[in-house]
């Protein structure tokens, strides 16, 4: 409830401080993170060739455009096509049987790019997916180093007491999300030709790679709470412990 509480004020601040550079159709530059999204669609049934050269020699099976407002802020248009649809159909039961079953099973694959104004793919910076957990960590490592209380400990009754390194904590504690907002930033970055690559890339290794963040994701935060050893790691390598404020 704390990180939540701490997290929401920096996306209020850091969204406050983005307004007057939102242009999502002409920079790119978009909202990241928002808890609260309206999102408005509408089914696609002709696309420009320049879009279906993304996924060729694939076809495209269908496609939705899709309009994003976070807190009824426009953040721009998302085209989501999905190709390389098999469908493979198996029969169950005997020949000679009067009942039988017919099941189909469908495969494909999703590609979803930004389009600006004039329905070209453009590149997406997305600031607040780095700039809310850095500031996260400044900010929290300052409060608990004056205080000992972020404004979501203090709102949870909770305290940070300890000797350590407050900077140090912070960093361990939330550096992943910094990777995470990295890696999620930089695909928006990619170009017409990367994407165009990406789209044929094994599904495999998507697969490979996502569990890999998946993984850190476990072993860093849900792991410690369920071998629980009095305190989260990055507590006890750096001398803090949370303790209820008195």
């Amino acid at each position: 409830m704390a990180l939540l509480v701490d997290w929401a004020l920096v996306f209020a601040v850091t969204t406050l401080l983005l307004l007057p550079f939102l242009r999502p159709d002409e920079t790119g530059v978009r909202l990241a993170g928002a808890p609260l999204t309206f999102t408005t669609c509408k089914n696609v049934t002709s696309l420009p060739q320049h879009l279906l050269d993304l996924v060729a020699p694939e076809t495209v099976a269908r496609a939705t455009l899709c309009e994003v407002r976070p807190f009824g802020i426009y953040n721009g248009r998302d085209l989501t096509m999905v190709y390389a649809l098999k469908e493979t159909s198996s029969r169950s039961g005997d020949e000679d049987s009067i009942v039988s079953r017919t099941r189909t099973t469908s495969t494909s694959r999703i590609l979803t790019v930004a389009l600006g104004a004039d329905d070209q793919v453009i590149q997406v910076i997305t600031p607040q997916n780095v700039a809310i957990p850095l500031v996260l960590i400044i900010l929290s490592a300052v409060f608990i180093a004056r205080s000992g209380q972020t404004p979501g400990k203090r709102l949870a009754g909770l305290r940070v007491q300890g000797q350590g390194c407050a900077m140090c904590r912070e960093v361990r504690r939330l550096g992943l999300f910094v990777l995470f907002g990295g890696i999620s930033m930089a695909t928006g970055l990619l170009s017409k030709d990367m994407i165009t690559g990406a789209a044929q890339v094994p599904v495999w290794l998507v697969l490979i790679f996502g569990l890999v963040l998946f993984t850190a994701f476990v072993a860093v935060y849900i792991w410690p709470l369920i071998r629980w050893r009095g305190a989260m790691p990055y507590d006890r390598a750096t001398g803090f412990e949370v303790v209820r404020a008195i």
